[in-house]
């Protein structure tokens, strides 16, 4: 083990401990004081594996204070429990504390603290031995979502995010500035620089407004299903709120191959269920060039917790990208 990997392991000893001090305290007001709680990520927010005596399973999710206020994050579990209850797709139900309230709210060190506990599902993240009926089943999934959301009567004070072009890579970027990135030469840095504009221009034209309107999952791809013998959970609404239809379609392709065909399979995943307008398919390449830039921009807020290989093989892989997206050789679907 070399010294700069015991420094991280220690880092994220330091970074756990709290966490799991916030675990013990939440799990008490689901009656669940002696449940053993095990980490299974620590990223945004922390999540834990919970086990009572009796072996049932559950998913505990403490959510980072400032990342999502409480009025967002009820707003994420009310559309969950509307999918689940409709039986729309396949998420985990959504479990009360003892007062009978869906998000848990209680003070922890001063800091108001909000946790949310969900029913386990014993799956893994689909292969992509077989991707195009991993990609398929994508679009299909984010089809069905929109449907959903499109004719869900939102409760009063429902609250989420607009993620619009400012949001994703603007100077204020909720995730991270791409800018900021240790991995930009002045080349690649101007080349992006021009790639935003670009993506403004054809983004921002008349009408553009009603295209972000869509009520999205955000962050839909493979990492975020779990497969089992009943078929496919959805898991994660964490980032959701209104965007561009096929921003999941970007959210796809970049956290998986970015190969056309795979763009492909999941189109036509998603027109099986649900139609889509030419001004819809006309975004696709600005959004996964969008795409790219945001998870630049995240990968260097997280420096962290992501090896800093991943972040520089992004940047370079992305040069290519954004040179092709400037002439016009990216998203082009039918």
């Amino acid at each position: 083990m070399t010294q700069m990997t015991e420094m991280t392991e220690m880092t994220a000893l330091a970074a756990l401990e709290p966490w799991a001090q916030t675990a013990t305290t939440a799990l008490h007001g689901y009656g669940l004081g002696d449940a053993e709680s095990v980490l299974l990520s620590l990223r945004e927010n922390a999540v834990f594996r919970v086990t009572s005596p009796d072996g049932q399973r559950k998913v505990l999710r403490l959510c980072r204070p400032g990342y999502r206020t409480i009025d967002e994050i009820r707003s994420e579990v009310a559309w969950v429990t509307a999918l689940h209850d409709d039986q729309i797709v396949a998420v985990p139900a959504v479990y009360p504390n003892l007062a009978g309230e869906l998000v848990h709210t209680f003070l922890q060190d001063g800091i108001v603290q909000a946790a949310v506990l969900t029913e386990y599902v014993d799956g893994r993240e689909p292969t992509l031995d077989d991707a195009t009926e991993v990609f398929i089943s994508l679009g299909r999934l984010s089809a069905q979502l929109h449907a959903h959301g499109a004719a869900w009567l939102r409760p009063e004070g429902w609250t989420r995010p607009i993620w619009d072009i400012d949001a994703l890579v603007g100077p204020g970027a909720r995730w991270g500035d791409w800018r900021l990135s240790r991995h930009l030469t002045v080349e690649t840095a101007s080349l992006f620089t021009r790639a935003e504009l670009q993506i403004r221009r054809r983004l921002n034209g008349p009408g553009s407004d009603a295209l972000t309107t869509t009520l999205v999952h955000a962050d839909l791809h493979p990492g975020n299903l779990l497969s089992h013998d009943r078929g496919l959970t959805l898991i994660d609404f964490d980032d959701c709120g209104t965007s561009w239809p096929l921003w999941e379609l970007a959210c796809a392709i970049v956290n998986g191959a970015l190969d056309p065909n795979l763009a492909d399979h999941w189109l036509a995943g998603y027109v099986s269920v649900r139609e889509l307008s030419a001004a819809d398919l006309d975004t696709a390449g600005s959004l996964i060039m969008l795409r790219t830039m945001m998870v630049i921009g995240w990968l260097e807020s997280h420096r962290h917790a992501i090896p800093d290989g991943q972040a520089a093989e992004l940047v370079d892989a992305s040069t290519d990208l954004a040179q092709a997206y400037l002439a016009g050789d990216v998203g082009q679907l039918s």
